[in-house]
Parts: structure tokens; C-alpha cells; sequence
């Protein structure tokens, strides 16, 4: 988390108390709803950031319905409670106390916006392969899990496809490696084509990629959209 970006609002802000409340799996994926269909938020939260009256700490885990990620004891104190979003996707909230600044500064969207642009840079990181765009060896696995327990209750089919480019080195060697790295993005925009909304694919090596899919036809249907995606 970019505990400097956070500090530094704080002390624009001068807030006595602030806290950052995020959703207990914010780092791990980036294009899920966090909250259950009923619209709440997942039961636990995380906080990585809080401020106390110049003390700094974090809680690892605290339950959601409890709003503040410590017990309150105290009276008589004025919290707001702003929530954190980029675009449809819930990533938390931040706290601010014993200040009205949420109220009368135009420039609280603002700082909403940079703190939930922030969280989502970095857990993008996290999961996306920074040349295709498509999840890396860290998001195909969480997101290939998911997939996995579903099909595990379900008692239903799925298949794993591994697909590697021939000829990368001598492309590579002959014509440079900006056209490698075209040739790579190639592949993987054919394979993020080639896959339904609900399928996972992956660059987990410099040219392997792998493909997670439900459905005892997967792999042929999945062959046949690759093979007419890669004629284009």
C-alpha cells in the first residue's frame, strides 16, 4: 500500500484521527465486484493504514459490521465515513475524525479519487502482466481457483489449456526483440478472444500461457475461436 501517498493526505487534511478500511482481498484481484449480491461488504476488512493522534498502526483483520477496525469507547467524537470505489468495484472506505473537512473542502473527491486510484494501480500490479494486460502467474492462480472450488462443488467438468509460442528466440534474434514482445501480444490478445467472459487465461512464463475453461467441450470450443482469432 502507498503508505506515503496516504500520510501525505492526512497531513493536508490535519485530521487528529484517519483510517484506511479496505476490503479484506483488495491486492489479489481487479475485476470483481468486492461485496455479495445483496450489495454488503465481504465480512472481514482489512485497515493498513491508521492514524491516532500521531501514532501510526494497521489491523490485519477486524469484522465489518464493526464500521471501525478499533473498538470505540469514547463520546461525543464525529466520524465520517467516506467510501472508496473505482468505477463498479467497492474497495472500502476511509475514516476521518475531529474534522470537518469532508464537508467543507471542494477538494475531498479528489483525494477520494487518488486513494481509490492508487489501490487499484497496485493490485493490478499484483495480478496483470504488464505487457499482455492479461492476469500473470499470481492472478491466474487466484482467479483459476476460484474456478476450481466451483467446479469442485459442483461436481463439474473443466479444462486447462497450455499454449507456448514456437520460434520466439529466432524471432527474437532475426528481427529484435520489440518484435518478440509484438509477436507475445499477439498470442495473448488471440487468446483473451478466444476465452468466454467466464473463463481465466494467463502469461505465466515468457511464452507459455494457460487457459482454465468449465465444461467437458472447453478445449474444443476454446480451439476453434483460437484457431479463427489467429487466421485473423
Amino acid at each position: 500500500m502507498n503508505r506515503k501517498l496516504i500520510f501525505e493526505i492526512k497531513e493536508a487534511v490535519d485530521c487528529g484521527e484517519f483510517a484506511l478500511c479496505l476490503v479484506s482481498d483488495w491486492e489479489k484481484t481487479y475485476n470483481t465486484l468486492s461485496y455479495d449480491d445483496s450489495g454488503n461488504y465481504p465480512e472481514a476488512m482489512t485497515a493498513p493504514f491508521i492514524w491516532d493522534h500521531g501514532e501510526r498502526c494497521a489491523v490485519k483483520s477486524f469484522p465489518s459490521k464493526q464500521l471501525h477496525p478499533e473498538q470505540q469507547f469514547s463520546s461525543g467524537k464525529v466520524s465520517y465515513y467516506i467510501p472508496l470505489h473505482f468505477g463498479p468495484r467497492i474497495l472500502g472506505y476511509y475514516i476521518m475524525s475531529n474534522t470537518d473537512f469532508p464537508i467543507y473542502s471542494n477538494h475531498c473527491p479528489t483525494i477520494t479519487m487518488s486513494i481509490g486510484n492508487a489501490i487499484e494501480t497496485i493490485s493490478k500490479l499484483n495480478v496483470l502482466d504488464p505487457l499482455c494486460g492479461i492476469y500473470n502467474r499470481n492472478g491466474f492462480n487466484i482467479n483459476a481457483g476460484y474456478i476450481f472450488e466451483e467446479c469442485i462443488q459442483a461436481q463439474a467438468a473443466l479444462s486447462v489449456i497450455f499454449i507456448d509460442v514456437d520460434g520466439l528466440k529466432i524471432i527474437n534474434d532475426t528481427y529484435g526483440h520489440s518484435e518478440g514482445d509484438f509477436t507475445i501480444k499477439a498470442v495473448s490478445e488471440t487468446i483473451e478472444l478466444s476465452c468466454g467472459s467466464m473463463d481465466v487465461c494467463g502469461r505465466i512464463g515468457g511464452d507459455e500461457f494457460v487457459i482454465i475453461g468449465r465444461g467437458e467441450n472447453f478445449d474444443d470450443i476454446f480451439k476453434k475461436r483460437f484457431d479463427a482469432e489467429l487466421e485473423q
